[in-house]
């Protein structure tokens, strides 16, 4: 479980079962902007609209209001290559797909992106439909559906593509 510490200005993960702290924060110099949760990496604070962890528990996406998507490598606290670009406003909301291929992405743009985690880079043309932002993206345990939710007061309900079912 990861939760912010009580200045703001860290991540501290801890372990569900103890409550204890496992493991120093992530490290980095970048920065999500205009967001509602932040976290220290290195000198900068980081701030995200939203955070998800792989299937493994391996990697963290964050995304926020530089309209990126960023991919962390937990076990060594640093940023994975570049930060995933294609959205053209803030990202609200990221999500793995179970056997975590994909990662799926909405935002103001009202747009929905999917990321394939292994070639760090969009898998696919981008979903469109909803009618204001996308605030939410889950994708069922079978890893068949992708359900969007948005402030238009909308779900939209998706077929994953077929590289998210290999």
């Amino acid at each position: 479980m990861a939760t912010t510490n009580r200045s703001g200005t860290g991540v501290v993960f801890l372990d569900f079962v103890t409550g204890k702290a496992v493991g120093p924060p992530l490290v980095g110099t970048v920065q999500h902007s205009n967001a509602v949760a932040s976290f220290l990496f290195g000198e900068r604070p980081l701030k995200f609209e939203a955070l998800a962890f792989s299937p493994d528990g391996r990697i963290a996406a964050t995304c926020g209001g530089d309209r990126t998507v960023r991919l962390w490598d937990l076990e060594r606290r640093e940023q994975i290559a570049d930060p995933l670009t294609g959205h053209r406003r803030s990202v609200n909301a990221v999500a793995f797909s179970p056997d975590g291929r994909l990662l799926a992405s909405g935002g103001n743009d009202k747009k929905v992106l999917l990321w394939d985690v292994a070639q760090h880079k969009q898998a696919g043309p981008a979903l469109t439909g909803h009618t204001k932002p996308v605030v939410s993206v889950a994708f069922s345990s079978d890893d068949r559906v992708l359900a969007t939710g948005s402030a238009d007061r909308t779900i939209r309900v998706w077929i994953a593509p077929p590289a998210s079912r290999r």
